[in-house]
């Protein structure tokens, strides 16, 4: 995958800077997202007073982590 923007890949871009170019592309639009793309996470209003976190996260073999050092259990 490459940025538009720039024409460097994800590897070249970096995670943070991925994040940066997605931010200025999309911003926030839905009233009830109140903290939205960053770091992993999202806070969403739901109904009555109620609210949700959202997170999600990627390991990479080889980049995050070595299988022949590392269990499953310790990747979480």
């Amino acid at each position: 995958m490459s940025s538009r923007s720039s024409g460097l890949s994800v590897r070249e871009l970096g995670e943070f800077r991925l994040i940066q170019d997605l931010q200025r592309r999309f911003g926030q639009t839905e009233r009830s997202v109140l903290r939205g793309i960053g770091d992993d996470a999202a806070v969403v209003r739901l109904p009555a007073g109620h609210r949700l976190l959202l997170t999600t996260d990627l390991l990479a073999e080889g980049i995050h982590f070595d299988l022949t050092t590392a269990t499953y259990e310790d990747l979480g």
